[in-house]
């Protein structure tokens, strides 16, 4: 297992750090479906830099567990 880091902010940050992760997430489905399909999601949508629709589907995997991972932790501190 990689190295864990910990980190403090603010719950406001952390909302900022998610919506933008977030961002990033549909970013990388757009480019997924884009590579899939053929069309992007949107007319205006910007293709991130991939190679294939596999390696778009990773990237995004990679950042739903990022968002994933802060969510259980943030819930966790919620609750105590």
């Amino acid at each position: 297992m990689e190295e864990s880091v910990t980190i403090k902010l603010s719950r406001l940050d952390v909302g900022q750090l998610m919506d933008g992760l977030q961002v990033r997430l549909e970013a990388w489905r757009g480019t997924q479906m884009y590579f899939e399909s053929g069309f992007p999601p949107s007319p205006d949508f910007m293709i991130e830099d991939a190679s294939d629709a596999e390696e778009a589907e990773q990237i995004a995997d990679h950042y739903e567990r990022i968002l994933s991972t802060i969510r259980e932790q943030v819930n966790a501190q919620t609750k105590e």
